[in-house]
């Protein structure tokens, strides 16, 4: 009896870096194996979205977390929520073979216009964006079909890429701070797609410049709408997902479509509850079939190379609606008015003019973080210095240390019951015995 609580206790106080707890087998909490790319797959309204806000929170507290987020299902969370076209897009580190194959399948170009506009990005050596336009409009074609795939190309990049050239956030701030990259402003698919392989390729050249290999994963990369990126045809994504792996870095897919096999073999799939019509384009075995016929709808399948098992996910407690007030800017600002109100005995009425320049694209969560040499500011009254942007910053700590000690009460909360559970059935047991 001894032995066997202790071996329990083991079981569910156990975790490391490779691991997380991502909801319950039977009355035991299961743990995910973190060594492997993570797919989530099933139909809209599933509870794919509450499932991934529950493991992001986690994540972030294992390493850094980008999210490419297609509908603004995730602006709301404890991380710097930009929109995309903040961050500058550094194209002159991306290889130009891998930037041309980028552009090329955002914009879906066919191989001819795709290999025209490799020859004119070579010639040209594009640093910026707003360089690869005026590429291709000062190419010069010679036949009447070079000018028909020119128009194309012009006509698409000058559309999608217009809107990338005003980012005043460093490219580096994807790879050292967790964010959530705010997709959802832009309305034609190619954008949505051009935007997210652009940011996926400079953080694998980033990790691919620093040559570091590491085992345990650092940074975890979500894609919402990842059927929309990973095409048969898209093989330089496919390319940069494998090798993301390498450097500590694993992608985790949210898809209403099963991935090629060249992205699948490569990724544990958790799979929800789906009706046997989305089941019809899809090989699965007579074993699994029945292991899904069985499911209920609060229920996910985990499937990796050695095991299937069927688990009741964690999904964010009291998630409803992820679209909630959004602060900008000018709310900030309009903080640090009240502050210094509320704390002096004089202050100008008159509202200080701040240029917010195009940071009132920039929603939630630690605008000071990114902002603090714009926004810096003390205020001298009476002789006492007040250093404001210090002080909320303070604050907003406090807030996260809480937010942090919270998620925990939770977990030994969870773990607690699981225990009380474990002790039940063992009692019961050994009551039927003695009887």
């Amino acid at each position: 009896m001894g032995l066997m609580l202790a071996a329990l206790a083991v079981t569910l106080g156990t975790s490391d870096n490779s691991s997380i707890v991502i909801g319950r087998r039977g009355i035991l909490p299961y743990s995910l194996s973190l060594n492997r790319h993570i797919c989530v797959y099933g139909p809209t309204r599933s509870g794919k979205t509450g499932f991934v806000r529950y493991l992001v929170k986690k994540l972030s507290r294992r390493g850094i977390v980008t999210i490419l987020d297609w509908h603004g299902e995730y602006t709301d969370l404890d991380l710097l929520s930009i929109s995309y076209d903040m961050v500058q897009i550094d194209i002159s580190k991306i290889p130009l073979k891998l930037l041309t194959e980028i552009i090329g399948h955002g914009l879906g170009l066919n191989e001819p216009s795709m290999y025209m506009l490799y020859k004119i990005l070579k010639n040209s050596k594009p640093e910026t964006v707003r360089d690869v336009v005026n590429a291709v409009e000062e190419y010069f074609a010679t036949t009447r079909t070079e000018a028909e795939m020119k128009a194309a190309i012009l006509r698409r990049l000058e559309y999608v890429l217009s809107s990338m050239s005003r980012g005043v956030l460093e490219p580096e701030i994807l790879v050292k701070e967790s964010c959530c990259i705010d997709l959802s402003n832009l309305t034609v698919i190619e954008e949505k797609k051009l935007a997210a392989s652009l940011i996926l390729a400079m953080i694998y050249v980033y990790y691919m410049h620093s040559g570091i290999v590491r085992k345990n994963p650092t940074h975890f990369i979500v894609i919402e709408e990842a059927q929309n990126l990973l095409k048969e045809d898209n093989t330089i994504l496919h390319h940069i997902i494998l090798e993301l792996a390498k450097y500590g870095v694993r992608v985790i897919l949210i898809t209403n479509v099963l991935p090629d096999t060249t992205i699948l073999t490569h990724c544990t799939l958790l799979m929800f509850k789906i009706r046997p019509e989305y089941t019809k384009n899809i090989v699965i075995s007579e074993d699994l079939y029945k292991i899904m016929n069985s499911m209920k709808d609060s229920e996910m399948l985990v499937i990796t190379p050695s095991e299937i098992s069927k688990i009741v996910p964690c999904r964010e407690k009291n998630f409803e609606n992820y679209i909630r007030p959004v602060k900008v800017v000018e709310e900030y600002i309009e903080s640090k008015e009240d502050y210094v109100k509320q704390n002096t005995d004089s202050v100008s009425s008159e509202r200080e003019n701040v240029q917010v320049r195009d940071f009132n694209q920039v929603k939630r969560r630690d605008y000071m973080t990114m902002s603090n040499s714009d926004y810096s500011e003390t205020k001298t009254v009476n002789n006492v210095r007040i250093d404001v942007t210090n002080y909320l910053k303070k604050v907003e700590d406090i807030e996260s240390r809480l937010a942090i000690i919270r998620e925990r009460l939770d977990e030994i909360e969870r773990m607690l019951v699981y225990e009380d559970e474990v002790l039940k059935k063992i009692v019961e047991k050994i009551l039927e015995e003695r009887e």
